[in-house]
């Protein structure tokens, strides 16, 4: 065993207390990361909502357009017939 106040003992207390610090930090670190994918997955989720709305607007727009574009079509094959 190293007697205290020797030169050993203070090394050995600074190198234990340096790899608790080292370790604390890691912990810190690894719960700093663990938040930060957690607010990435709750953007993900927010976006693909939003994307996802979209597309069925960008659907529904389709389905408008080739309903008028049916009817213009319908419409000037009648005007045709009259002249």
């Amino acid at each position: 065993m190293v007697k205290r106040g020797s030169i050993t003992f203070a090394a050995t207390k600074g190198a234990k207390a340096g790899l608790m610090a080292t370790a604390a930090l890691q912990k810190i670190l690894d719960l700093e990361k663990d938040v930060r994918v957690s607010k990435l997955h709750d953007n993900v989720s927010v976006l693909s909502k939003r994307n996802h709305g979209l597309q069925k607007e960008v659907d529904r727009l389709k389905e408008e357009e080739e309903a008028v574009a049916s009817e213009v079509h319908q419409q000037k094959g009648g005007l045709r017939q009259i002249q």
